[in-house]
């Protein structure tokens, strides 16, 4: 009897440890499920945004302002589900109002003038006719879901999200870009700019 108690002992240590292992092997797989689960719904939103972007009724070329507004209000209500602030940035070329769409989100809401911005840019409309998946509704996609995970995580820069218009000719290379009316406008804040990315 005395001999079979360091072998019950081994026993029950090992189960004990087969039992951890198995416990920790299921709470792996959960993980990666999670995860496997939350990468196809990011990817699941890009194609969707993609798709909303790429069958307006009319081109998003710089002619056809209404459908414009359509993608740039689109573009705000996705901001607007986690940004602290949103808001357009318009400004007249020809007689024609055109909007940048510009989501804040500021966790410190401190003094901007001391705080390092980050900006995150791309834009919206489409050179010609064509559809403009590849390069702005991609881009936009993108954007849009960056905006939501950099939401997601603490931090202390301020971070703005800017969807551009007026980016392809006959704007391209010119001050009536929508990223030209952007910079002027951070020039003139004398914004604490830190870096960009489009």
């Amino acid at each position: 009897m005395i001999r079979s108690i360091p072998f019950l002992v081994f026993s029950l240590l090992f189960l004990s440890t087969c039992s951890n292992q198995k416990t920790e092997v299921k709470e792996e797989v959960k993980k990666h499920e999670n995860k496997a689960s939350i990468d196809s719904l990011l990817v699941k939103r890009l194609q969707d945004h993609v798709k909303v972007l790429c069958s307006t009724s009319k081109p998003r070329n710089h002619e056809n302002i209404e459908i414009l507004d359509s993608v740039a209000l689109y573009i705000h209500n996705q901001f607007s589900e986690y940004c602290d602030t949103v808001y357009y940035q318009t400004f007249e070329i020809n007689g024609k109002t055109y909007r940048n769409v510009i989501g804040v989100i500021d966790p410190s809401k401190a003094d901007r003038k001391n705080q390092e911005l980050i900006v995150v840019g791309a834009h919206y409309d489409i050179c010609g006719t064509t559809p403009g998946a590849d390069d702005n509704a991609s881009g936009i996609a993108g954007l849009i879901e960056s905006g939501r995970l950099f939401a997601q995580r603490k931090r202390v820069n301020r971070i703005e999200l800017v969807a551009f218009t007026l980016e392809e000719p006959p704007y391209f290379r010119t001050d009536n870009m929508g990223s030209y009316h952007y910079a002027s406008k951070l020039k003139k804040e004398k914004a604490n700019l830190s870096y960009m990315v489009c």
